[in-house]
This record gives C-alpha cells, structure tokens and sequence, in this order.
C-alpha cells in the first residue's frame, strides 16, 4: 500500500489538474462565502414550531387563507405568516399574531396557537433563543460551516479524474501484471487521494477562515476558540467524506468522462431527496445540532449517518476493484 502511495506521490507532479482544481476550489470560495454572512441583522421574530400533524393543518391552513394575489408578480403571496423551511415553523407579523389572537379577525374567541407562539432572537432565517447576544455570531459560523459549495462541486471532477483515469490510461492493468497485489494498490491509491482531497478542504477552508476575519471578525472572535475549532475540524471530516462518495462509481464505469456524468447525475439525485437517502448524502451539513456550541446528540448521530453512503462507496469500490477485468 506505502509503495504505491509513494509511487503516485513521485507521479504528482504530472497532475496538473491538482492545481488547477485548486484554484478554482480558492476562487469559488472566495465568490460564495461571502454571499452567505455578509449584510445579515438581527431581529426579533415571532414563530411557531408544530408539535403535531393537527397544528401543522391548522397553521398551513391560516397561510393559505391569509395569501392575497400579487398584480405585479402575478401569483398569490403570504401576508404576516410565513413557513420557514430552513427552521421548519411558521414566523408571524404582529399584525397576523393579533389576528389569531382572542378579539382576533381570524377567531373570535382566539386560537389555541397564539398560546403556542414564541419570541425569538432572529438572524436572515435562523432562529435563535431570544436575547442570545451571540446569535450574530453562531450564524456567521454555522452559515459558513455549511456552505461546502466549492469541495462539493470539486468532488463531481476529482475522483473520476484520480481513479477512472488510471483505467483509461491502463495504468492500474499495468501495476497488476507487475505482480502489485490489487488490495495494495487500491488502498495506495486511496491514500493519495485523500491527501488531495484534503487539500483542497483545508484551502477552502483557508478561505473561509479569511472571509469570516474580514466580514465578521468581531462577531467571530466573542465565540470560544475550542468550539470554533470544533465546528472547522467537523466540516474538514465532511468534506473529505463528501470525496469519498463518488468513489465506487469511478471503479464500476472506470471511464473518467462516464464516470464524472454519472458522478453528477448521482449528486444531483441525491441532492433533490428530501428522504432519508437525501439525508444521508449531505444531511449533516444542515444539522444545527452539529453546530451548537454544546454538541447534541442529534448532532453525533446526524454525523454517524454521514458515513453510511461513503463507506458503502469505498468499501464496494474496493471489492469491484479486486474482481474486475483491467486491460
């Protein structure tokens, strides 16, 4: 395994799409984080978070009938109550928290869920405890933390280019007449790769690091470093599990231009579920319990799942790989 590590490290300095890919992992990065922190404020907001399928109709059914039909948009919009998906509850105005309020316009004698609604410290549409003088903060980080646009775009080129490559090129069939174990070799080339794959987490990351300074560096700076460090050591794991996706599919079409299609149409597919294999694909990354300060439980288990559709992947990768005919 070490001898072909070494090998295709001496070999690196053919890659030239390492750097390539590096920098425009660098520039992407640069052009997106910033999108997702700057000009954000704080706010009180109302809401109300469902605790039953009888107040989600309820709550669904005050949306509906609270909509009006917009002339210049040409379709109907919400007026003083909203869904927020990112939370999954429903915010009010004070106008329509009055409505449904004993006296009200929508119930004479009040709703059972203006009882239900609840003030909340609120930054872009991330609802924080009310009166948290960190929320500012927290959403700088964990907006940051989640955006994994620049790896996760790189992940649909890298592995195809690394491993289905070396099948095109009959790379790997010329290391196995050679008498290199095939096990060896895979485990070689999979070491390299996820030294790349790190490198390119920890240069976008880099960058993230240096767009949180600029914009946010205050707010940032009242949180711990423990827990800042945490949250950047939690989104490098992901990142380079993220890699590891697309790598049983560079081994089974082991064409790296069929492979990255079918890389891409994979991702794309899994990104569109909103069930559990969506979930397990890129789910930890949206968990806010992954990015409190204390870590929940439903953090460690949203970060468990993460493993399930990359160790699958490797893990059949190498089993393919040991059986399939190479030229």
């Amino acid at each position: 395994m070490f001898k072909t590590a070494r090998l295709e490290l001496r070999r690196f300095p053919l890659y030239w799409w390492v750097p390539v890919l590096l920098a425009c992992c660098v520039l992407f990065a640069r052009y997106t984080y910033p999108m997702a922190i700057e000009g954000r404020t704080v706010q009180d907001r109302r809401a109300i978070y469902p605790e039953s399928r009888e107040e989600r109709q309820e709550l669904e059914r005050l949306l509906e009938e609270t909509m009006v039909f917009d002339p210049y948009q040409g379709s109907m919009v919400t007026t003083g109550i909203n869904y927020n998906e990112y939370e999954d509850c429903y915010t009010f105005t004070d106008e329509r928290l009055a409505d449904i309020s004993p006296g009200g316009e929508l119930y004479e004698e009040g709703s059972e869920l203006y009882l239900k609604v609840k003030l909340y410290t609120a930054v872009d549409n991330t609802l924080f405890e009310y009166g948290d003088e960190l929320a500012l903060s927290k959403f700088y980080l964990e907006k940051s933390m989640i955006d994994a646009s620049a790896p996760f775009f790189i992940s649909w080129v890298l592995p195809a280019l690394f491993f289905a490559r070396n099948f095109s090129r009959r790379m790997a069939g010329a290391a196995v007449s050679r008498g290199v174990d095939r096990g060896a070799y895979f485990r070689g080339k999979l070491l390299v790769y996820l030294l790349i794959a790190a490198v390119v987490s920890a240069a976008d990351l880099v960058v993230c690091a240096a767009t949180m300074e600029r914009i946010g560096g205050a707010e940032v700076a009242k949180l711990s470093q423990g827990y800042i460090l945490r949250c950047f050591a939690t989104r490098f794991l992901l990142d380079i599990l993220c890699f590891c996706v697309p790598v049983g599919i560079c081994v089974l079409f082991r064409r790296y231009i069929l492979a990255t299609i079918v890389t891409v149409a994979v991702s794309m597919f899994l990104l569109r579920q909103r069930d559990t294999i969506g979930v397990l694909y890129i789910g930890a990354f949206y968990c806010d319990g992954l990015w409190q300060p204390e870590l929940e439980t439903g953090g460690v288990l949203a970060l468990l799942r993460q493993l399930i559709l990359p160790v699958i992947s490797v893990v059949g990768g190498y089993m393919l790989f040991r059986r399939v005919t190479l030229k």
